[in-house]
């Protein structure tokens, strides 16, 4: 048998918010050998956040019994520190471009980092690696955007991202998130992908 690797949208961008905390839809690991979750997410305010968010991963082996779950990776902290957000200059900032123009890059001078963009759409989000900055011009990004953005979105300096390996056992599997950490701190938005890999290894 062949080996089959599914990937599927867990949980689409949603907004978490202050001292508030959410879980992600399941993904369904019952049939897997092998599994992973992505977790993706951003700061979408600019108040303080120095404790960070704090995300982990939980499974069952029971189908509906939410008295069996356990964290089987984490809690991990991360979005640490405090926002700068900006409004992007392009007007609109197409689909596949790979500069960013912003009239002000402070918060933007560090490298290889990630950045969110908060669609108007919020499924419209996504994440860019910052590879190069001209002061109070542009930033450049690693991979092109993967949707197109218009000149009242905003850009958010604090992204982070994890993938975690699923053990075999686990059947059930959702990623919940603690943004009670900073009871005052900043509202984010998260995003969950998966994959599960099927058939004879």
């Amino acid at each position: 048998m062949a080996i089959t690797k599914t990937v599927s949208l867990v949980q689409d961008w949603t907004a978490v918010a202050q001292n508030a905390m959410a879980e992600s839809a399941t993904l369904d690991c019952s049939l897997a050998w092998a599994a992973w979750v992505q977790i993706q997410a951003f700061l979408d305010a600019e108040t303080a956040h120095a404790a960070g968010t704090s995300f982990f991963v939980q499974a069952r082996v029971a189908d509906a019994d939410d008295e069996d779950w356990a964290t089987i990776a984490g809690p991990f902290s991360m979005l640490l520190g405090t926002a700068n957000s900006e409004l992007i200059d392009d007007n609109p900032l197409a689909a596949g471009a790979t500069t960013i123009l912003l009239s002000d890059t402070t918060g933007y001078t560090v490298n290889n980092l990630l950045r969110g963009i908060e669609g108007t759409v919020l499924a419209n989000s996504e994440l860019v690696r910052q590879k190069s900055v001209t002061t109070n011009t542009n930033i450049t990004i690693l991979d092109g955007v993967k949707n197109s953005h218009a000149n009242t979105e905003y850009i958010y300096s604090i992204a982070d991202e994890r993938l975690i390996s699923i053990p075999c056992p686990a059947k059930i599997v959702r990623v919940v998130v603690d943004n009670t950490v900073v009871p005052a701190g900043s509202t984010l938005n998260y995003k969950v992908n998966g994959t599960v890999v099927t058939g004879s290894p």
